[in-house]
């Protein structure tokens, strides 16, 4: 997934962009996957979102994941999304 990603890296001093802090997926504080991809839920399915310049401003959907509902942090947390 990196290499759609414009500018984008994968950890921070050594820190995955998520993991599970008291059982939560959460996304490190300072990462900005935010700007790079967004997943939205709408009618029961998952929007993955890509935005390649990292303007945060520009998505174009990826990916529907059907009948799937889930976020961001959840994906990334699980390693279902690799930013490698």
């Amino acid at each position: 997934m990196s290499d759609l990603l414009s500018g984008y890296a994968p950890t921070i001093d050594g820190a995955y962009a998520a993991k599970y802090i008291n059982g939560v997926a959460t996304i490190g504080a300072g990462d900005q996957i935010g700007e790079y991809l967004r997943v939205e839920v709408s009618n029961g399915n998952t929007l993955v979102e890509i935005d390649r310049s990292g303007g945060g401003d520009d998505y174009s959907t990826l990916v529907t994941l059907t009948g799937v509902e889930t976020d961001l942090a959840t994906l990334l947390a699980n390693h279902q999304i690799a930013l490698i």
